[in-house]
């Protein structure tokens, strides 16, 4: 398959998986010499004030030695652990609050037999059973025959809801006849351990039925009156366990097929209002939340709400998937205020149904724990939204880094964390039943925003562009926690506490009217541009414009960069959003991607163009994310006035920065060129782009 830009293969990523991809593994290999067959507790998983013991499996080796990394991956402890019976029990004492890798060499005669690392996590009490009003859930496949043994570790996190299917066609096998006990009862069994972990599901309603419709998209009146019957039928099973249902899985993505194609707005509206009528006239307490929407793709939300959908929804779906958190809180408040063009001035509730991140290979995944904290905090940003589901519970398929915790199979041990579970639990710890209050006034590349939680204030901190200082004026000492909960006091000096912020955000905890005032130590440099918060439908906006351009069969000829075409800003296929496109179905380029293309043997390149406005020095950053192992790569070429600055090749998953220094002056035009690579194979070539340029304070 081939993408268009890297949110869509971000948010293709979860199409995927139940078309059953190729399985892909990108654990860190271990020697089979140490393993974690028999875990003291349950992933690995702690629970304060319980002692942190690790056991692990030698099969060579009279002595491991050990040591203990921690989320900055910094050596906390050490020592060495006698092996007994081929079995060792490691007691590190490092048992405060947080996430942590145990690091294990096992040897005997003092050779080295065999290394492996595993992880373990400290979290706070929690007790989902007081918490019915949460916001916060992930997104699970026991529908899909995924163990069950899990589910206790979804409630130590304080994770109070999670989001899994009733197939239809599993159920409904024969017209009318809805058999529970299908697929050796999977359906039953996962609904009745959620009850006992007193975690609540949202039901998705999904797919199609071979019995309707010759087994595509419901799109006559009978198929829509069958799955509203479906819908009817799995929540007079399950009574009151189900209080929301979600009509359907990103219909405008992947999971739509046949006749409904030809306009998806239509028939997903006529078989939602079916469904609803149904539901609402025997269920009236359920929430139905309508939408089925993958990203927030505004045009064919637009077209929802014109045949009426909103009309039959009690909230909406949206999976915001995206290269970057920040602009979703934009996205929000677009959506909101279409809602009230539609609905007389009023919004409806808005359920994140899916959220996550694949980008992050590291055995620690620090990445991914940062991606979550950031975009949880910029949704809790806008009151409307109700509920958010991260994607994914645990490692699984193809989908082995979009995990909270390892697969059940993992080399590291079966459900150990990952610090994304670490940092989801202390999020939802600090900001559960918190109310917005405010970001604060910052540069805009340092994000501070305060909530208010049982008499106290908390700022979730971060910076996206290097590390910054805040600057507090304080009447007594705060407190500072880190990603994944760790704490320290913070005393004020002659009224004043200074923090410096990271791309890795923090907590700052203060009883209310502690701090009296806020502020950031001025940087020293400004933006003057950047290409995803300038990011427009109309060229020339924010002095930036959008092309494509010709070259030969691997790139290598002299660029003209009098030669681009001006690109058209369209719908993309099957209405994801608004983009420029140039000729053939996938040469585009979006607010945070892009996607090369080829045609007739030649390359066919995007090109983001810049005309300065000022003349002087310049400070370039840009940052390229490649995601999907397919493919053979692209290439980023930077130039100034057609003289090329940078020409850097990236894998297929490979991500970093482009740093550059060079001077221009006024007028002149900086161009950012992606090819696909060294020759014309532009498939999976989807790329995430940010170009930042600064200068110096004056």
């Amino acid at each position: 398959m081939r993408t268009k830009s890297l949110i869509v293969a971000l948010a293709l990523g979860c199409l995927w998986l139940i078309q059953g991809l190729e399985r892909r593994c990108f654990a860190k290999p271990q020697a089979a010499e140490i393993s974690f067959p028999d875990q003291i507790r349950p992933g690995n998983v702690f629970v304060d004030p319980e002692p942190v013991e690790i056991r692990a499996a030698v099969g060579t080796g009279t002595t491991v030695e050990w040591s203990v990394t921690d989320y900055k991956d910094q050596k906390i402890a050490s020592g060495a652990t006698n092996v007994s019976e081929r079995q060792v029990t490691i007691a590190p004492g490092v048992n405060g609050r947080g996430f942590y890798l145990l690091h294990l060499t096992a040897k005997a005669s003092g050779k080295v037999t065999g290394e492996a690392v595993t992880s373990y996590t400290v979290l706070r009490p929690a007790d989902v059973s007081k918490m019915p009003d949460s916001k916060f859930g992930v997104m699970t496949h026991f529908a899909q025959g995924m163990p069950t043994d899990v589910i206790p570790l979804i409630a130590k996190a304080g994770i109070a809801n999670v989001r899994d299917e009733h197939y239809w066609n599993a159920l409904e096998k024969v017209p009318g006849k809805f058999d529970f006990t299908a697929d050796k009862d999977r359906f039953t069994r996962y609904m009745a351990a959620l009850a006992e972990a007193h975690v609540t599901p949202l039901a998705v309603m999904s797919f199609a039925n071979p019995l309707y419709d010759h087994g595509d998209t419901p799109f006559t009146p009978e198929g829509d009156a069958a799955y509203a019957n479906y819908c009817a039928s799995v929540l007079a099973h399950y009574g009151s366990q189900i209080h929301a249902v979600e009509i359907w899985n990103e219909y405008n993505g992947s999971f739509c097929k046949g006749a409904a194609l030809k306009d998806r707005p239509r028939f997903y509206t006529q078989m939602l209002k079916a469904a609803y009528t149904r539901i609402k006239a025997e269920h009236p307490d359920v929430t139905v939340v309508g939408g089925a929407l993958v990203k927030i793709p505004m045009p064919y939300i637009e077209k929802l709400f014109k045949q009426g959908a909103l009309d039959s929804m009690d909230a909406i779906a949206v999976h915001p998937y995206q290269a970057t958190p920040e602009g979703v809180e934009r996205e929000v408040g677009d959506l909101l205020e279409l809602m009230k063009t539609f609905n007389h001035g009023q919004t409806k509730p808005i359920w994140v149904t899916e959220t996550g991140s694949f980008t992050d290979r590291s055995v620690s995944r620090a990445e991914n724990a940062s991606y979550l904290v950031r975009m949880y905090t910029l949704l809790l940003t806008q009151p409307q939204v109700a509920r958010i589901y991260w994607y994914l519970l645990r490692d699984y398929r193809e989908f082995k880094t979009m995990g909270l915790l390892h697969a059940d199979d993992d080399p590291m041990g079966r459900y150990t964390p990952t610090m994304a579970y670490t940092a989801y639990a202390n999020l939802i710890d600090r900001l559960d039943k918190a109310s917005f209050v405010r970001r604060e006034n910052t540069d805009s590349r340092t994000r501070v925003y305060q909530f208010e939680k049982g008499g106290q204030s908390v700022w979730v901190c971060w910076s996206t562009f290097k590390e910054t200082r805040l600057a507090l004026a304080a009447g007594a000492p705060i407190q500072q926690i880190d990603m994944v909960g760790g704490e320290k006091s913070l005393a004020p000096e002659a009224g004043r506490i200074f923090v410096d912020v990271g791309e890795q955000p923090i907590y700052l905890v203060a009883d209310k009217g502690v701090v009296t005032q806020m502020s950031e130590v001025a940087r020293a440099d400004r933006i003057i541009a950047d290409s995803v918060d300038d990011f427009a439908g109309k060229s020339g906006t924010g002095n930036w414009s959008y092309y494509w351009y010709e070259s030969n069969g691997d790139g290598s000829a002299p660029y003209v960069p009098a030669n681009v075409q001006p690109m058209n800003f369209e719908p993309t296929r099957g209405d994801w959003d608004d983009c420029w496109r140039g000729p053939g179905e996938y040469l585009d380029l979006s607010q945070a991607g892009t996607n090369p293309a080829a045609r007739g043997g030649k390359q066919l390149w995007t090109v983001r163009r810049w005309t300065s406005d000022t003349s002087g020095p310049i400070h370039l950053l840009c940052h390229v994310s490649r995601s999907d192992p397919h493919g053979d790569g692209v290439t980023v070429k930077v130039f100034v006035d057609g003289k090329p600055l940078r020409s850097e090749p990236f894998l297929p998953t490979e991500s970093r920065d482009i740093d550059l220094s060079f001077d221009v002056s006024k007028g002149a035009q900086v161009d950012f060129a992606v090819t696909p690579g060294p020759k014309t194979d532009s498939l999976y070539d989807g790329t995430g782009f940010r170009a930042t340029l600064l200068t110096a304070l004056k």
